[in-house]
Parts: C-alpha cells; structure tokens; sequence
C-alpha cells in the first residue's frame, strides 16, 4: 500500500524476482497501517492463501527470514500467530511484556511457543493464518496507526492461549522515541496521544481508559521534563482528556 500523494511503481518494477507476484495499491487519503493490513487479507482471502505476512517499511527480513518462517510453522504446527524479534540498538522491541494495557521491555525471549498471557507484540514480521485473522475480526480501521498492534493481539489472546516466536531477529526502527527534532517529537506525540485514545475507544472498558490515561499522561510529564516542553501536556490534554 502506497500512501504517497502521487503513485509511483517505478521503485517495484525494478525489482526482479520472478517468483513473486506484486500487488501495488495506492491511497493518497492514508488510512493506515490497519485499513492496509485488512486489504493485505482481501487480497490474500481472493489468491486463496492460508497466511498473511505484515512487514512494515521500517523493518529488514533477512535472506533467509522466509525459510525461517516456514520451518517454524513445520515445526511447531497449529498456531495462528508466528512472530519475529525486534530489535532497536539491542533493546527487545517485541515480544513485549504487556501489563495494564501498557508495554515493558522484555529482556530474555523463548523461541518456540510462548504465552499470550501479559504478552504483546509490535505489528512488523507478524505471520498470521487467514482464518484466524477473520475470526478476531481483523484489525479496528479506527485504530489506525499506533497501538493498532496491541488492539490487535489483545483480541487475538481471548481466543488463542500461545504463539509462536520464530528465531528471526529484525532491526526496527521505533518512529515513537525520536527527541531530536522536537518539532518531529510533537507532532509524533500527537499521533501517539490519537492512537492510546482510539485504543481505548475499541477496547470499550474504564480500565483500558485508567490504564491509558496513566501511561500517556505520565509519558507527557516525561517528555515535557526532558525537552523543557510544557506542549507536551498541552497535547496530551488536547488529543486525550479533552476527548473523553
């Protein structure tokens, strides 16, 4: 899916791997990275595929990332979510430890077949069965862009108890943590602050908005600290408290 404003193929008819087919889609409106993944599943429903692969563009397989897949559902069969290991400057980004709808750094990780429980995970390197994918009801188009992932998987755990984690490590880039540019830092914050009230909104629970009230707030008072900021709070009461 090409969100650009004008469509360009010329990058993908560079490419020249004959024994892979090309679906190129372009939505100037950019819906996100929900609405893509559920047109990703059309398409796939439509070729009769049993697996949908997600890899975002910020994220490398490696060489050998496809073969690894495929042993991984030979080897530990019957699972609907196969998951990679993310990576940011040696900091495990996903699997994640996951408690009161908030994520934590997970410093040792099994490969094979893992917990959903207090578990989550990011959206990039996901394999996940067709079949499955449907019957969770897909990804919330609401939730379009961050946290999408953790609406995701927690619809995904009141149906399915374990997932696999395939030993495929990807280095990936974590758009959310960038201080440098503090103009880049708020308007991503913006979308931050949007997506953990949207977040809330599909989950329909007052602990979900407790939970993430807590998080973004204090998530706010730390980056207004850092950046000696106080727009940080002003955004998060405009994209959030305001909007309850």
């Amino acid at each position: 899916m090409d969100n650009s404003p004008i469509s360009d193929f010329s990058s993908i008819e560079q490419l020249n791997i004959n024994w892979l087919n090309i679906y190129y889609f372009h939505d100037p409106s950019n819906p996100g990275v929900s609405k893509s993944y559920n047109r990703a599943a059309d398409l796939a429903t439509t070729l009769k595929k049993k697996w949908l692969l997600l890899l975002d563009q910020d994220s490398l397989l490696p060489d050998n990332g496809l073969e690894k897949y495929q042993i991984a559902t030979s080897l530990w069969k019957g699972h609907s979510v196969y998951a990679p290991i993310l990576r940011s400057q040696k900091i495990i980004l996903s699997p994640c430890a996951y408690h009161f709808f908030r994520a934590s750094h997970l410093k040792k990780i099994g490969i094979g077949i893992n917990t959903t429980h207090n578990r989550n995970v990011l959206n990039s390197g996901l394999l996940i069965d067709i079949e499955s994918f449907d019957m969770v009801g897909r990804y919330d188009e609401n939730v379009w862009l961050y946290f999408s992932d953790f609406v995701f998987f927690n619809r995904l755990k009141k149906h399915y108890k374990h997932f696999v984690i395939v030993d495929i490590h990807i280095e990936h880039d974590l758009s959310s943590a960038d201080y440098v540019d503090i103009n880049i830092a708020k308007e991503r914050f913006e979308l931050y602050c949007d997506g953990a009230f949207l977040a809330y909104k599909s989950e329909r629970s007052s602990y979900s908005l407790i939970c993430y009230t807590a998080t973004i707030g204090l998530r706010s008072l730390l980056m207004s600290l850092r950046l000696r900021k106080i727009t940080f709070l002003s955004i998060f009461y405009k994209k959030f408290l305001s909007r309850k």
